[in-house]
């Protein structure tokens, strides 16, 4: 009995030993995802535009309030019958600049998700592929981890990466 125990225990401690022979070290890299997404330059593209047409959509309502107050500036001067005319206009003008305000933000927000969604794809895409090339085991968002050594951290490169990708596909589409 003593004997099968002991053979029982050199066969287990042989394959425990074995079997940590063939594991292999994983490759481990942490990324700041919220740094790339900053730093990509597709992104910084998008703030410009995004920044441009809001601007843009200000200006306009910024006209359609002008035209407003003149008309309400001009109201005291009305004979009483066209006042009320007047104020009635006033109303749907309001209503109308309430609704163009509301347009145009929900129009922007869409198109800001979509590009966001977009965004986001790229970047994600550009990690995994950063990963294959370097042959990582796994690539953690920095930002969801309590501890990580800093010589993990390939934050820098996946920002080059995922910027050298996206102007390599600017410019195949100028040509």
């Amino acid at each position: 009995m003593k004997k099968a125990f002991v053979v029982a225990m050199v066969m287990a401690l042989s394959g425990f030993l074995s079997f940590n022979s063939y594991a292999k070290e994983l490759k481990i890299g942490v990324t700041d995802i919220f740094k790339v997404f900053d730093e990509y330059d597709k992104t910084k593209e998008f703030d410009k535009v995004l920044e441009a047409q809001k601007n843009s959509e200000e200006a306009k309502l910024e006209s359609k309030r002008k035209v407003m107050q003149d008309a309400e500036a001009k109201l005291a001067l009305l004979k009483p019958e066209e006042q009320e005319s007047e104020r009635a206009n006033l109303a749907k003008m309001e209503l109308d600049l309430r609704e163009a305000a509301r347009k145009a933000v929900a129009a922007m927000q869409k198109q800001r998700d979509d590009k966001m969604q977009e965004i986001v794809k790229d970047i994600n895409d550009a990690v995994a592929d950063y990963a294959k090339q370097k042959a990582f085991d796994l690539i953690i968002n920095k930002n969801a981890l309590v501890y990580g050594a800093d010589s993990l951290d390939v934050t820098a490169d996946v920002i080059g990466a995922v910027n050298q990708s996206y102007r390599a596909k600017n410019t195949s589409k100028t040509k």
